[in-house]
C-alpha cells in the first residue's frame, strides 16, 4: 500500500488581477521568514500525513509554538531536539487557533543548549502515532475531572494539556502537565486523576499492542 511521504509543500498565493501571456514568468513574493526560540516540551503528530511537529515552550512567554518538520526523515530527527533549548527558523501561520512554523531544512533549526543527558525521558520506550505503522489507541471509557469547590469560588475556568502513556494492556500509566491552569485549587491534579481513569483498545504495531504517548485536554467550564 502506498503511503504518503511525511512532508508538505506549502504553496500560499495571492490573488493577481489582469492576464498573464503564454510564456510569461510571474514572480511570486515569497512569505517573510521569522525564528523563534524555546524549549522543547514534547513531539506531536499530525495523524493524516505523519508529520512531526515540536511543541516549543517559546521563551519568557507561556506559550506555545508548534514547529512543522517537513524534510524525508523528520520523524526519526526529531527525537533528537526533545527537551532541548532551540531556535527555528520558517514561515510563521496560525491553524486552528495554534502558531505553527514551517521549517523546511534541518540547517534551520539550531541547537541552544542540549537536553540533559542523565535526565530520564518521560514516556522512555513509548512509540508515537507519526512512527510507521503504529495506530492509534482507542479510548473505551471516559471520566470528566472533578471541579474543585475552591477553584469553583475562584471562578477558574479553562483547560489543563497533558501528556500521558496509553500502556498496552489499555489503562493509562506516566501523566504529566504541558500546560498548566491551575496548582493553587487543585484543578491541575484533578485533570491527572481523571486522565489516569481513563481506559483505551491499546495501540498496535504489526499487530501487537504497544505502548503509545498521546496528548489529551481537560476543560475546566463555569455554568
Amino acid at each position: 500500500m502506498l503511503r504518503q511521504p511525511p512532508w508538505r509543500l506549502v504553496l500560499r498565493v495571492g490573488l493577481v488581477s489582469g492576464i498573464v501571456a503564454a510564456g510569461t514568468t510571474v514572480a511570486l513574493s515569497k512569505p517573510k521568514e521569522k525564528t523563534v526560540c524555546g524549549t522543547v516540551v514534547t513531539i506531536d503528530c499530525d495523524r493524516d500525513v505523519r508529520t512531526p511537529s515540536l511543541r516549543l515552550r517559546v521563551k519568557h512567554k507561556e506559550e506555545f509554538v508548534f514547529v512543522d518538520l517537513s524534510w524525508v526523515d523528520a520523524i526519526s530527527a526529531a527525537d533528537r531536539y526533545y527537551e532541548a533549548d532551540i531556535c527555528g527558523t520558517g514561515v510563521e501561520e496560525k491553524r486552528k487557533g495554534d502558531k505553527h512554523l514551517h521549517v523546511e531544512d534541518v540547517a534551520h533549526l539550531k541547537v541552544v543548549s542540549p537536553a540533559p543527558i542523565l535526565r530520564r525521558r518521560f514516556g522512555e520506550g513509548a512509540h508515537r502515532i507519526c512512527e510507521a505503522d503504529v495506530t492509534m489507541a482507542t479510548a473505551t471509557r471516559q471520566v470528566r475531572p472533578n471541579y474543585t469547590r475552591a477553584a469553583m469560588d475562584a471562578q477558574i475556568q479553562g483547560t489543563v494539556l497533558l501528556e500521558a502513556v496509553v500502556q498496552t494492556d489499555g489503562h493509562v500509566g506516566e501523566t504529566r502537565v504541558l500546560r498548566s491552569l491551575d496548582t493553587k485549587y487543585g484543578l491541575d491534579l484533578e485533570a491527572i486523576r481523571a486522565c489516569q481513569a481513563w481506559t483505551f483498545e491499546a495501540a498496535q504495531l504489526h499487530g501487537s499492542p504497544v505502548p503509545l504517548i498521546v496528548t489529551m485536554e481537560m476543560s475546566f467550564t463555569l455554568k
